[in-house]
This record gives C-alpha cells, structure tokens and sequence, in this order.
C-alpha cells in the first residue's frame, strides 16, 4: 500500500490551496465590514468596480468554485465518501456557500440576510466541526514560536556535514 500523498493529486491540492485563502478572505471582509457598522466607520469603496473589490471577489469566486468541486469530489468519490462523516459535508457546504455569497455581496455592496445567517451559522458551527482549526490555526502558531523560539531550537537547523 502507498502513502497518500499531495503531489499524486495536484489538481485536489490546488483547490484546497485556493479553498483556504479564500475562506480566510472572506472571513477578513466579514470581519471588516462587520467592524464599520458597529464603530460607524465608512469604508472608503465608491462602487464595486473598485479595482480591491474586482480582486477580491474573483479571488474568493474562484475559491468557491474549488470548494464546490472539491464537494462534489467528496461525493462522487467512493474512498472519500468511505473517509467522510457528517462533519465534512457540512464544513464544506457551509464555507462555499459562504464563498459564493461573500462573491455576490462583495460585487453588490449589498450584505443582506442570507449572507449574515450563513456567517451566523459557521461560526457557531466552527467550535464544534472541524473547522475549528480557523481558531486554532494563530494561536498554536504564536504559541510554536513562543515555546520553541526562546530555546533557540526552532526553526530547526541545518545538519552539519562532516567530511571524512
């Protein structure tokens, strides 16, 4: 039996690069615009032709559309089906559709209903799926640098050659 490995499946791996820069955009504009509500700042974007929004919403259109075909993979796939649980289908699905909607309000300007009961509902399901590594992710790497860092030990050195 081989080991699994991601450079047997590029195309799969390229998605998932694109899946996660994209849902961490798309937090990071939720977060943004979230933040100017409560503390009544203006957003400095006139309209959705602005050069930023353009960029940012092809970016996270493309990371929707890798995260639907990795859905769709999940399923149509026997041995990933055999691997998947609930959890899996439902982070997926939450997070694209996540996607596409940050997409669509980024090129409206428009953040209604559906979007903030899609983000609603991600993060109360983040604690408790898988997703929870969005949480994790910062933290255990402030804390790998902190812990390891002061030691001197990390990042882990070169071997020293010896000649003989």
């Amino acid at each position: 039996m081989q080991k699994e490995s991601a450079y047997l499946h590029l195309p799969t791996y390229t998605a998932g690069i694109f899946f996660h820069i994209g849902n961490f955009l798309a937090i990071a504009v939720y977060l943004l615009f979230t933040l100017a509500v409560i503390f009544n700042f203006q957003i400095p974007i006139e309209n959705a032709t602005n050069l930023i929004v353009m960029i940012l919403a092809a970016i996270i259109f493309i990371a929707a559309v890798c995260g639907l075909a990795l859905f769709i993979k999940r399923l149509a796939k026997k041995e990933l089906r055999d691997l998947s649980c609930a959890d899996d289908y439902i982070s997926n699905l939450l997070c694209t559709i996540m996607l596409f909607l940050t997409t669509y309000s980024l090129l409206t300007l428009q953040f209604g209903a559906a979007y903030y009961i899609i983000m609603a509902l991600l993060f109360v399901w983040m604690p408790l799926g898988k997703i929870k590594h969005v949480l994790y992710f910062f933290f255990a790497r402030y804390h790998l640098g902190f812990f390891y860092g002061w030691r001197g030990t990390w990042p882990p050195k070169k071997a020293i050659q010896y000649d003989k």
